[in-house]
Order: C-alpha cells, then sequence, then structure tokens
C-alpha cells in the first residue's frame, strides 16, 4: 500500500517512576502531542484531510496522568482498564534486557484495544513497539536519580477519532526517536 503522509507530531512524555519495596515500581505518565505541518513545522489546529477533504479541527488534549504499575521482573500488575471514558484491553510485555559491554536495551511491545464508552463505533487498535537505550553502568548505580536513555518507538494504529474517518479502513503508522 502507499504510504501517505499526513502530518508531523512533536511529543513530550513527563514520567514519574515510585519503586515499591518489593522492587517493583508505578510508573506515572502525562503525555501531550502537537501535531504539525509537513512542510513548514508550524503547530496544526486545522488540516484537511485528503481522504475526505473534510477541513477538521485538530483536537489532542493531554493523555494522562495515568499509572501503570509493574512487578519486579517488568510484568504489568493489575493493568490500567479505563482511562479519560475509553476502555483498555491488551497486553504490555517489558524486557528481557539485553546488555552487551555496557550498552543496555530494553524492548517494550504493546497491543491494545481502546473503546470509547460513549461510541458504537470501531475500536482504537493500538501496536507500539519501542526500544530503550542506556548504559548498563549508570542503569546499576543505585546513587543516580535516574539514568540518560534513547527510545526508538515504531507503531501502526487505527485512525484517531478526531480524523473522523468513520468506517474507513486504513492506520496510521508512526515511528520516532526520542531521549531523557
Amino acid at each position: 500500500a502507499a504510504v501517505t503522509p499526513l502530518f508531523n507530531m512533536e511529543t513530550g512524555t513527563i514520567a514519574r517512576v515510585a519503586h515499591k519495596p518489593d522492587g517493583g515500581f508505578d510508573l506515572t505518565t502525562l503525555e501531550v502531542v502537537f501535531y504539525t505541518d509537513l512542510t513548514t513545522g508550524a503547530h496544526l489546529r486545522k488540516w484537511t484531510n485528503p481522504y475526505t477533504g473534510e477541513t477538521l479541527d485538530v483536537t489532542h488534549g493531554p493523555l494522562g496522568p495515568g499509572v501503570l504499575s509493574y512487578g519486579p521482573d517488568g510484568s504489568r500488575r493489575a493493568p490500567r482498564r479505563e482511562l479519560g471514558g475509553a476502555i483498555i484491553e491488551g497486553t504490555t510485555k517489558v524486557g528481557p534486557a539485553v546488555v552487551v559491554g555496557d550498552d543496555a536495551w530494553v524492548r517494550l511491545d504493546n497491543t491494545s484495544k481502546v473503546t470509547q464508552k460513549d461510541s458504537t463505533g470501531r475500536p482504537f487498535l493500538v501496536n507500539d513497539w519501542l526500544i530503550f537505550h542506556g548504559s548498563a553502568a549508570e542503569i546499576a548505580d543505585p546513587r543516580r536519580p535516574f539514568a540518560a536513555a534513547t527510545s526508538q518507538l515504531q507503531e501502526i494504529n487505527g485512525w484517531s477519532r478526531w480524523m473522523n474517518m468513520g468506517e474507513r479502513t486504513g492506520n496510521i503508522t508512526s515511528r520516532a526517536i526520542g531521549a531523557k
């Protein structure tokens, strides 16, 4: 299938990790996304859908804050089932870590189905694959409040609700790099 670039995205996530006595942790996140014009990079407030011709308001409020709880082995405990009026079903797998010398990589694979409580429309499907990279020595040092890291994301998701795609088949494919 032909790829049709639609817009760019500038994304920021604030994350807080709270360590638990059993070695697990809670992860609280808040994400903000700004959609930008492909040519100018300007923040989009209106967007013309190339498939429908409709000009739409670009609406994407903050996602979260949400709390995920993980066990000492990286497995998710009591997964979040509801967020902002949506029912979430799915699986997230973290790790295992791969360490070569001082390089450490951790995978996170997420597959979710998000259904709006107030909607009879098609569920929003999310498939995220992330790889985090950092220094094994920094990660293992208990005196460090955090370790520097880079990330790579690939995802294939359903149409975002704000795009007003109705029953049109298709997906959004994204890729991203980041650092903290």
